[in-house]
């Protein structure tokens, strides 16, 4: 586990002319100050600059020794001004080496058993590096020069005695802030070694029970000396049989009351001992995963890739966990939300914006459609059609429109194409428009069935999607057979795409794999957010990846396909996108919402 590390930061408000900032994140910890002459250009943007290519820097490491802390540090300082003064002093805790890097004057002062005394002090306009071994509970005081200055050795020893780190914080602060130059910052940091634990199981302790029956004691009765009629042996007989058989009835439910108390108090003992093995477990997952975590948050402004790298590490750690903990219980539900809060993240780092985007198609310049069904640019133009069967051909450079033709059929849903035709899915036909002569041909009723989810072609035949099966449609007389073959059973299928072998993808979210009718091995590895339920699935014969555009998350998805989660783009500011398409070649994705049709670059 991490050593624990407490820290507060001093900073003094800045002037026209100087800044300075305290800055920490992992265990990288900065303090910096600036001061430039003029004051044309914002001394405080400068400023940040600089942290940031210091941030670069030290995260672009791979191994973080003094040697390379320095070469970073003299990169950075490499690129300030000639007309700004300068004085850096980072630090870093590596196992329980303390690295220090000065650039320019600034100091560090170490507490260490009541005692205090400085440790590192830089030199201007020289990059100088120190090290050494932490104790615990070892109090560091990172200071600029200006810092330094205002509160030198000596009386810094007064100011901290007996003081722990918030509290040192709290004494030197206003000396800071009376009468600031705004060059004064300082990191105070007190290091907590952790030490390991180890799992313990408390040892259960029965109690001795002793079985012990109740005295009966009968009481002497005097009796006057009266006469009594005789008595029947017989009834006393039964009298003192009932008695006795009380008494064994009294005997025997207090054993058995006493044998469940102590059954139970086992039990409860046990379950006791299960809870703290549990809560001892979940610590031991739980906090490294959310050390993780807090360790990709941290990158997220400064190396996307580490910041990736350490959220993958803790879905990993808590994924691999989870299943030793019962649904529902509350180290599950733990588990369960510092999952979610990762795929957030994760989810947010692999999404990319629109880049170029452009108004492709209007409505508005059609005199027969007025709202957009689907899109499709497979055989080379944009095809557009409406629910009542009305297609356009235009450009999908311009959206020029090329040919308006009004189908003989009635609720259009799905298009696609090819090089020669255009295919048009209605409730009970399919279409084939030819490019060429733009005339429009039924080639298949579907008079009578009902539940089709998709269309797409292939080598001139047509693959229909139903919510059974696939139906394919042989060219030339388009003759009805089954494409899938060993009995397969589809769940709820939604879209299907074509690119020699056939996508399906099913309301679940899954995506199925079939070549020549049989089913082939595929998953989807990386993707953070389930895909929804209302989505379509898009792909090529020379596409090197699968698209689905996720009409519930309005966002387009790329897979490889091989699996492999690539990207996905945001679409929520285009308006609620209804339908896409993609040319892969030349790195363009087209999207519609009902009245218009745009393009952009990826």
């Amino acid at each position: 586990m991490k050593d624990n590390i407490l820290l507060s930061k001093i900073v003094a408000n800045s002037s026209i002319t100087c800044w300075a900032q305290a800055y920490s994140t992992l265990n990288l910890y900065v303090v910096i100050s600036l001061e430039k002459e003029s004051s044309e250009e914002s001394i405080a943007s400068y400023g940040k600059i600089i942290l940031e290519k210091i941030q670069r820097e030290f995260f672009a490491l791979e191994e973080k020794n003094l040697k390379n802390v320095k070469s970073a540090v003299t990169k950075t300082v490499e690129g300030i001004n000639a007309d700004t003064s300068y004085s850096i002093v980072l630090a870093t805790i590596i196992n329980n080496t303390l690295y220090i890097v000065t650039a320019g004057e600034g100091a560090v002062a170490l507490k260490r058993k009541g005692k205090i005394g400085i440790v590192a002090q830089g030199s201007k306009m020289q990059i100088l590096s120190f090290s050494g071994n932490l104790e615990n509970s070892d109090i560091l005081i990172i200071e600029t020069h200006g810092f330094f200055k205002k509160i030198p050795h000596a009386r810094l020893s007064e100011l901290t005695d007996n003081l722990r780190t918030l509290e040192i914080s709290e004494n030197l602060a206003p000396i800071i802030h009376g009468g600031s130059i705004g060059n004064e910052a300082a990191i105070v940091l007190e290091y907590q070694k952790t030490t390991s634990f180890e799992t313990r199981q408390d040892s259960l302790e029965s109690e001795s029970f002793q079985k012990t029956s109740p005295e009966v004691q009968l009481r002497k009765i005097a009796f006057p000396k009266i006469s009594f009629p005789k008595i029947n042996i017989q009834s006393l007989e039964k009298i003192f049989r009932l008695a006795v058989f009380k008494r064994k009835t009294v005997i025997v439910t207090a054993i058995v009351v006493l044998s469940l108390l102590f059954i139970v108090g086992i039990a409860f003992e046990r379950t006791k001992q299960e809870q703290k093995k549990n809560a001892v477990f979940l610590e031991s997952v739980l906090s490294p995963a959310q050390n993780k975590y807090n360790d990709g948050v941290a990158l997220l402004n400064v190396n996307k890739n580490l910041a990736e790298d350490n959220l993958q590490s803790a879905k990993q750690l808590l994924e691999a966990s989870k299943a030793k903990f019962k649904e529902g219980s509350v180290e599950s539900q733990k588990i369960e939300g510092l999952l979610l809060q990762i795929n957030e993240k994760l989810n947010g780092i692999r999404t990319t914006s629109v880049k170029d985007q452009k108004l492709v198609f209007d409505v508005k310049s059609s005199s027969k459609i007025k709202q957009i069904e689907q899109i499709n640019i497979k055989g080379g133009d944009l095809s557009i059609i409406d629910s009542n069967a009305n297609l356009i051909i235009a450009s999908k450079d311009d959206g020029k429109i090329g040919k308006e033709i009004a189908l003989d059929a009635e609720n259009s849903k799905k298009i696609t194409g090819d090089d020669n035709y255009i295919f048009v899915l209605t409730d009970s036909t399919v279409h084939r428009i030819d490019r060429q002569n733009k005339t429009d041909k039924k080639i298949i009723d579907l008079t009578g069935n009902s539940g089709y989810g998709g269309m797409d072609t292939f080598l001139g035949n047509v693959y229909v999607l139903n919510n059974k099966t696939v139906e394919k449609y042989t060219d030339p007389n388009f003759k009805q057979s089954s494409y899938l073959i060993n009995e397969v059973s589809l769940d709820n299928p939604v879209s299907l795409s074509i690119d020699g072998s056939v996508w399906i993808l099913e309301a679940s979210g899954k995506i199925r794999k079939f070549t020549k009718g049989a089913e082939e091995t595929f998953s989807i590895m990386g993707l953070t957010k389930k895909i929804g339920k209302n989505s379509i699935i898009y792909t090529d014969i020379d596409f090197g990846s699968i698209y689905v555009l996720d009409k519930d998350n309005q966002a387009i998805i790329s897979i490889d396909k091989k699996g492999q989660y690539q990207n996905q783009w945001d679409l929520r500011s285009m308006g609620k996108i209804n339908s896409f398409c993609v040319d892969e070649k030349n790195k363009k994705i087209f999207v519609s919402t009902t009245t218009q049709v745009f393009s952009f670059s990826f």
